[in-house]
């Protein structure tokens, strides 16, 4: 197992940092809707909810494999959590490509995305520099022919690559994806140093992959997103939980 910080090591670091810690307890008070931001066809809307609230709504199955479950319950995973979190990380990649399409391959630090002429896409850890890189296989969109890769570089901001399996042309954008139910969307977080502050939806058709709206958002590294309605998510910050909706105008 290599050794890394992969995006789940990255969250813990960062919910353990001083900047990341609640100042109150957003389970005690009452919830409250601020102004939102306005934008072109709409309006989001923010309402802080408990964590009950939260807990009841659906899971994202793109996000919560079982193996993950297990993971998390695990005795080492309790007793140290940042190491937990970078051990299940790596797990969860081996159980994707175990059970994910065989042209989505790794070998050792080495990540291969095979083109149907049997070329490679390679990407390849970056351990011998003072900013190490991290790839990590996502998911793979087989109604898009997109395979979806995680880079993560220390103390800079994480990319979501979208490799296009049919050409082995790649999109690269910049921050942390949660992703939909039907995988035919994703909230995309860009928080880390180099990013800005920023929520952005973008939405998958047809192997497209287009951005409909970007919002300014400061606030703790998004830890869960659960999807409900379409135009609705729960989130799940360090220490506060919220709703996030669309208003159509």
């Amino acid at each position: 197992m290599p050794r890394c910080f992969p995006p789940l090591a990255l969250l813990a670091l960062l919910l353990l940092s001083p900047a990341c810690q609640p100042t109150a307890n957003p389970a005690s008070a009452e919830p409250t809707t601020n102004e939102g931001q306005s934008l072109l066809d709409g309006q989001l809307l923010l309402q802080a909810i408990d964590s009950a609230t939260f807990a009841a709504g659906p899971r994202d199955s793109l996000q919560h494999l079982l193996i993950q479950q297990f993971c998390e319950e695990s005795k080492g995973y309790r007793a140290n959590v940042w190491l937990g979190l970078n051990q299940c990380s790596w797990a969860i990649e081996k159980y994707r490509l175990d059970h994910g399409p065989q042209f989505v391959q790794r070998h050792g630090n080495e990540l291969n995305v095979v083109l149907p002429d049997g070329a490679k896409r390679s990407f390849i850890h970056d351990l011998a520099s003072e900013r190490a890189t991290y790839y990590q296989f996502r998911h793979y969109l087989p109604r898009d022919s997109l395979v979806c890769i995680e880079k993560i570089r220390e103390s800079a901001c994480p990319q979501l690559l979208l490799v296009q399996q049919r050409t082995g042309t790649e999109r690269i954008l910049d921050g942390t994806s949660f992703w939909s139910p039907r995988a035919d969307a994703f909230l995309l977080q860009c928080i880390a140093p180099g990013c800005g502050e920023r929520l952005e939806h973008w939405s998958v058709t047809g192997g497209s992959v287009e951005r409909d709206w970007s919002i300014d958002f400061p606030a703790n590294l998004l830890r869960e997103v659960k999807w409900l309605d379409r135009g609705e998510w729960l989130l799940a910050e360090a220490g506060q939980f919220r709703r996030l909706k669309w208003l159509e105008r």
